[in-house]
């Protein structure tokens, strides 16, 4: 699994790190993602190179207008959450693909003191005993999150990632027809 940047701003603020208090009051060691320092409106991606799945859109107070997406990496599960947003671009059950346009930043929630782009809050999912998806490790001391930096963040831009791999089809589909040219040769 690759993660890449969700947009072309910069990190204001990495996981881990504890500039407030807020993080005490939730119980956590510190800040359970990555921001990204964006003015409203600012467009963010789908930035991991597994399809995902739109599994929720919803409020929530901390965090604002809020966006889980579902995805896998061999046999593990994950979820990322994204916070803060202005609107989305995907609609529930979507599946999206990397690079594609999600949504539009803000400064929704009570959580946060200007506009920017939560990302990155990368959550691994199990099955409970009745068979309901679960975070695993809720107690991590960051509500379950896993550091990104160790698990596969890239920090490139989405967009630049989709633009490599068109570029990299584009060698290969060349490549193919050299290979039946050569072929009705032989």
């Amino acid at each position: 699994m690759k993660l890449f940047k969700p947009t072309n701003y910069a990190m204001n603020q990495n996981f881990g790190e504890n500039f407030n208090s807020l993080y005490a009051t939730l119980g956590w060691k510190g800040h359970n993602g990555i921001d990204f320092a964006c003015p409203t409106g600012t467009p963010f991606y789908w930035n991991c190179d597994q399809p995902g799945k739109v599994e929720r859109i919803y409020w929530d107070n901390l965090g604002g207008n809020a966006l889980f997406i579902s995805f896998q990496d061999g046999i593990k599960n994950y979820k990322q959450e994204f916070y803060h947003n202005q609107k989305f671009n995907v609609i529930l059950n979507q599946t999206v693909y990397v690079g594609q346009l999600l949504g539009y930043t803000d400064n929704t929630g009570e959580g946060t003191s200007g506009s920017h782009l939560h990302a990155l809050t990368v959550k691994e999912l199990g099955k409970d005993s009745n068979g309901n998806w679960i975070t695993l490790n809720k107690d991590n001391g960051y509500g379950g999150a896993l550091n990104p930096n160790l698990i596969g963040y890239a920090g490139v831009f989405a967009v630049d990632y989709r633009n490599q791999l068109e570029a990299q089809l584009g060698i290969i589909q060349r490549l193919l027809i050299f290979l039946k040219e050569l072929l009705k040769l032989i």
